[in-house]
C-alpha cells in the first residue's frame, strides 16, 4: 500500500513552515533505526516568509524523491519527511547510524549543485522529532 503524505503549512520553531510528512511514521517507531538524520539545503530564492516558492517547489519534489531513494538504498535509512523554513529545506530519516549519510547524499547532490547541503544526525530513539515537530 502506497504511502500517504500530509502537507502542512504552520509554524516551527515560531516561523512559518510547510511540512511534508508521513503521519504513519510517528507509530512506527523502529527500535533498528534510532538516529534522526537530517540532509538540509538552502533555498534559491525563498519568498520573504523564508518559504519555498511555487517555482522551486518542482526541483526540491525532484531532489527530495532522489535523496529518498538513494539514502533508502545506501543507508536503509526510512524517509519521514521535510520541513521548509527559513530559507532551508531539510529532509528528515530515521536510520541505524548517520555513516554513509554525507558520501550517499553527495552522489545525488552532484546533480543539484544550486543547492548546498549540510548535514545532521543525534539519537532520537523514540522518534520524538517525527512525533511531536512533524506530525502533531
Amino acid at each position: 500500500m502506497p504511502t500517504q503524505w500530509n502537507d502542512v503549512v504552520g509554524t516551527v520553531g515560531g516561523k512559518p513552515a510547510k511540512i511534508h510528512v508521513d503521519p504513519s511514521a510517528a507509530a512506527a517507531v523502529d527500535p533498528t533505526r534510532p538516529v534522526l538524520l537530517t540532509i538540509a539545503v538552502k533555498l534559491e530564492s525563498p519568498d520573504s516568509s523564508g518559504l519555498s516558492t511555487t517555482s522551486e517547489d518542482e526541483d526540491l519534489e525532484d531532489l527530495r524523491n532522489v535523496l529518498a531513494k538513494v539514502v533508502d538504498l545506501r543507508l536503509h535509512a526510512r524517509f519521514v519527511g521535510t520541513i521548509t523554513t527559513a530559507g532551508s529545506y531539510t529532509l528528515y530519516f530515521y536510520g541505524a547510524t548517520a555513516e554513509g549519510l554525507k558520501a550517499a547524499a553527495e552522489e545525488v547532490l552532484v546533480d543539484f549543485e544550486e543547492y548546498p547541503a549540510t548535514f545532521g544526525s543525534k539519537p532520537d530513539a523514540a522518534w520524538d522529532h517525527v512525533r511531536t515537530v512533524m506530525v502533531s
